[in-house]
């Protein structure tokens, strides 16, 4: 075979392979991922706002530190839990981008007295300074009839595709431990 026949033929290999390159080109990687989860400490919690959608009534913009990693929740008031997430997609350089937080959680009644396993919200994680966008979803048991035992989840959606999500168990908190806590142990 020539050489003009050999270029020609790797021409035609070449071009062969650019499509297979521009569809994976196309459809950029988005990923996420836990940057940590468990209990958390509230440091500021900003003033409720109304929000139907939840089964509490309300949402709050809160600041919030790690109080102990892991998956397992006692069940009392106060409690808070979530986790901390970064996304990557780079195909947007905006300053925000938007998100839905999925949370999952036994039958409880929300706050019109309906019986609900969840809802979803809608909110936004912010570009940091090497271009993936941060966020954190918490949920702070603050009502009585929210202290329902067993497995609650919190899933982050971004442009239709659930990128993340993480389980909680919430357990019976021990009677002793709630009594210190509140002042209320008998000695």
């Amino acid at each position: 075979m020539s050489s003009l026949l050999r270029c020609l033929a790797l021409a035609g290999l070449i071009v062969l392979a650019l499509p297979a390159t521009a569809a994976q080109l196309a459809q950029p990687a988005i990923y996420a991922s836990v940057i940590e989860s468990g209990r958390y400490r509230l440091e500021k919690l900003r003033e409720r706002q109304f929000a139907a959608e939840t089964t509490a009534g309300y949402s709050s913009v809160v600041e919030a530190a790690l109080l102990e990693a892991g998956h397992r929740v006692p069940v009392r008031l106060g409690e808070a839990f979530g986790l901390r997430f970064a996304i990557s997609d780079l195909t947007r350089n905006g300053e925000w981008i938007p998100v839905e937080v999925h949370i999952s959680h036994p039958p409880i009644p929300d706050h019109r007295g309906e019986l609900r396993t969840g809802f979803v919200m809608q909110s936004a994680a912010r570009r940091g300074r090497d271009g993936q966008y941060y966020n954190a979803a918490y949920y702070i048991l603050s009502e009585p009839r929210e202290l329902a035992a067993g497995t609650w989840e919190i899933a982050v959606v971004y442009r239709g595709q659930r990128l993340l999500s993480q389980s909680f168990e919430l357990v019976a908190a021990p009677a002793a431990a709630d009594a210190a806590q509140t002042g209320n142990a008998e000695i």
